[in-house]
């Protein structure tokens, strides 16, 4: 009679032992799945090579903007109300700046001498973007990666700038 009773005893710790296992094991998984999205870079975010980048994307991480109205700006504008927003909320980590890369582009047909040259009608430039963001308790990267999405332009962490500029854009080297 003892023998079943310790029986009984050792097969419910058993199924004690393997559920507090798979709780242990979910745990660790859902630890690992969120310090890995705490770290991941914004979908509009390109990969920085710069080692002052780690502490910068902390900055943004950590600056927690608690309301922002921007309604039909444009990039630049959107831009300003972003690092404004950003320095009112952490100022004393937020000490980097913007810039917005534009891409240059070139044309080269030969010219003869004496021949008249007929101008090409002007390429219809594209419309730019308008950016509306009305969010509350945002995150400056989280904030950053919505005005690069409406624009579709992507950011780059480079020495202690951001830069921002169209995506699909080859990347240069980093300091």
């Amino acid at each position: 009679m003892t023998c079943k009773m310790c029986w009984g005893s050792g097969s419910q710790l058993f199924g004690m032992g393997q559920a507090l296992k798979r709780k242990s094991t979910i745990a660790l998984v859902a630890a690992a799945i969120l310090s890995a999205c705490a770290t991941h870079q914004g979908r509009n975010e390109l990969a920085s090579s710069s080692p002052r980048a780690p502490d910068i994307q902390k900055s943004l991480d950590q600056t927690v903007i608690p309301e922002i109205d921007i309604e039909n700006e444009s990039l630049e504008d959107a831009l300003k109300a972003w690092h404004k927003a950003s320095l009112d909320n952490h100022a004393q980590h937020f000490d980097f700046r913007y810039a917005i890369s534009h891409p240059m582009t070139f044309s080269s047909q030969p010219v003869r001498q004496g021949v008249a040259q007929s101008v090409p009608p002007a390429a219809s430039a594209p419309t730019p973007a308008r950016i509306t963001v009305r969010r509350k308790n945002i995150t400056s990267a989280r904030l950053l990666d919505e005005i690069c999405g409406q624009s579709d332009t992507s950011w780059l962490i480079m020495g202690r700038v951001i830069i921002i500029r169209p995506r699909g854009t080859a990347t240069a080297a980093q300091p």
